[in-house]
């Protein structure tokens, strides 16, 4: 009686993983006539979702709401799939948590030993929820570079305040003389 979503399915053609939507479809007089489908692939899914150039050590992955892994870099079969909820993490799990329970947020995580901020939000209309990941180096990377600038041109600065300042008592010293 309504559009419907599919969990992961194998796609029979053995292209991978991939998902169906379903809706009735009724006659002029309410009556209903069938079911109208399309399927799409996680491929072609997580290439749209990833196709954005976030940084070089960026990647999105999504789970569903009972924590499972849809969508992930190198998901190929069923199999493959991790639940985070039972991730040995706890920032992890309490992440997927929120994931998993339509939150919106970013948290800083250790993901395959790295440090990452992961920003999450639901996509509602499928029960999922989409986490984009990013290293903490990457993003703090800029500012350090800023900040060795700023040290380079205060260090600049307070030469040439001490240079200043020679001249001016060398100055003042051949006045007085």
């Amino acid at each position: 009686g309504a559009l419907t979503w599919s969990d992961l399915v194998e796609d029979g053609y053995g292209r991978g993983l991939g998902i169906v939507c379903t809706n009735p479809v009724y006659d002029n007089s309410g009556s209903f006539r069938g079911v109208a489908g399309v399927s799409l692939l996680l491929s072609e899914l997580s290439d749209t979702i990833t196709n954005e150039d976030l940084g070089s050590t960026s990647y999105a992955f999504a789970i569903d709401s009972s924590g499972q892994t849809v969508i992930m870099p190198d998901l190929k079969t069923l199999s493959d799939r991790v639940n985070l909820l039972e991730a040995k993490d706890p920032a992890v799990r309490e992440m997927a948590q929120k994931m998993a329970d339509g939150e919106t947020g970013v948290a800083q995580i250790t993901l395959y030993g790295k440090e990452v901020y992961a920003a999450y939000a639901p996509l509602t209309a499928i029960n999922w929820s989409i986490c984009t990941v990013i290293s903490v180096d990457e993003i703090l990377q800029p500012a350090l570079i800023n900040n060795s600038e700023i040290e380079s041109y205060t260090e600049y600065a307070v030469k040439q305040i001490d240079s200043g300042m020679v001249m001016i008592i060398i100055i003042l010293a051949v006045i007085i003389l």
